[in-house]
Formats: C-alpha cells, sequence, structure tokens
C-alpha cells in the first residue's frame, strides 16, 4: 500500500473516531443518550389544602433548551375575616368579614433550559409567565353589613425558576417559585384585593408530580 493511500486510511479512521467520540460526549453532555422527552403533564397534590381547585400543567418541549407550559388554574381559598376601617382617602375597605375570592386563569410560561448537562424538559429553569383570567371578590361590612363584590378580567404576569427532574419510568418532579403582577380592569377589584395581600405583586411557588411522555 502506498503511502499516500495509508495516509487517507489513517485519516479516515482518525474522523471516525473524533465522529463517534463527538457524538458519544455531546450525548453524555445532553440528555446522557436518552430517548428526547416531548410532553409532560404534572398536578399539584397540595391543591385541597391551599384552597386550588384545578393546578395542571402540560409541558411541550421544542428544543434541546425551551419547551412551552399551559397552565389552567381555579383559586378559592377558604374565606376568612378582615379588620380595620373603612378610608375614604385611601380607598380601603376594611372593619370586613367573610371575605372570598375566587380566581380562573390561564397561564403560558416558556421555559429556558440552563443546564448543559441535560436536554429540556430536565434541569434548572427559568421561565417568563403571563396569564389571563378572571377574578371575584366579594366581603361584607361589619358596621353596617353592606355586601362589597366585584368581577374583573385580569392580565397577569411573572417570572418563574426552579428544577424539574425526570426520573425512572417517566415520573416527573417540577418544583418552582417566583414572584407575579396582578393587572386588574376593574379598580374596586383591585383595592379589595390589596386590603388582604397589602399588595398586586405575590409570590408564586408549587410542587407538582406527572409523568412524562
Amino acid at each position: 500500500m502506498s503511502t499516500t493511500k495509508t495516509t487517507l486510511v489513517i485519516l479516515s479512521l482518525v474522523c471516525i473516531l473524533c465522529n463517534t467520540t463527538i457524538t458519544a460526549t455531546a450525548q453524555s453532555l445532553r440528555g446522557n443518550g436518552q430517548p428526547p422527552i416531548k410532553n409532560i403533564v404534572t398536578l399539584n397534590p397540595f391543591i385541597l389544602f391551599s384552597g386550588i381547585i384545578v393546578d395542571a400543567k402540560y409541558e411541550r418541549t421544542f428544543n434541546d433548551l425551551f419547551s412551552l407550559v399551559v397552565n389552567p388554574s381555579f383559586y378559592n381559598p377558604p374565606t376568612f375575616e378582615n379588620r380595620g376601617d373603612y378610608s375614604s382617602t385611601t380607598g380601603i375597605y376594611s372593619n370586613m368579614k367573610d371575605y372570598n375570592l375566587q380566581t380562573l386563569n390561564i397561564w403560558f410560561q416558556g421555559r429556558f433550559y440552563l443546564s448543559n448537562k441535560s436536554d429540556a424538559p430536565r434541569g434548572w429553569f427559568i421561565a417568563p409567565a403571563l396569564s389571563i383570567g378572571y377574578l371575584s371578590v366579594s366581603s361584607t361590612n361589619n358596621t353596617t353589613s353592606e355586601k362589597i363584590s366585584a368581577n374583573t378580567a385580569s392580565f397577569n404576569t411573572g417570572l418563574i425558576g426552579g428544577y424539574q427532574a425526570i426520573l425512572k419510568g417517566h415520573f416527573v418532579i417540577d418544583a418552582y417559585f417566583g414572584i407575579t403582577r396582578y393587572y386588574m380592569a376593574n379598580p374596586q377589584a383591585s383595592t379589595l384585593v390589596k386590603q388582604v395581600y397589602d399588595s398586586n405583586i405575590l409570590p408564586s411557588w408549587g410542587l407538582g408530580f406527572g409523568y412524562a411522555f
């Protein structure tokens, strides 16, 4: 065999070896060679204890770094009493009882996965979020027995961070935390909500369990 042919054979073998090594390394760093996960369904198991009636998520993966989450939720916390005085200056409704709040929202998250050792939807992520929804709030004045209520459409934004693990059997654990800003079309509804929570900016957190496929 000539020197030229020998050189070409050696270069070909080196190229094949390099390609195999690069592919194996990429598989190791990006999902460890596991089959790609395209869909995840999770449910918050603590909903009955927090007043949330529905809190389910569907996640669809589009590439190694990004997924879209759709999260319908219905929130109806236990009725409670709020004490204080009404102020015409601040517009705050106080000295109230039987405070009731119901919200129905559909959240959308764009999750960006940050780990260089695994593919989406595995590992740490950060997600801008927004929702459209409907809010109903009511309460009764302790002194006058006047019932104050308001219904409104709402538009909400948030920033969420968290970690999602896919275990054996495609079992999923999804933990997240962040902040949410609520915008309400009806000023009276916004005032009533602020009366209890002191702000339209609230923490958001959760723990979900589900299945990947």
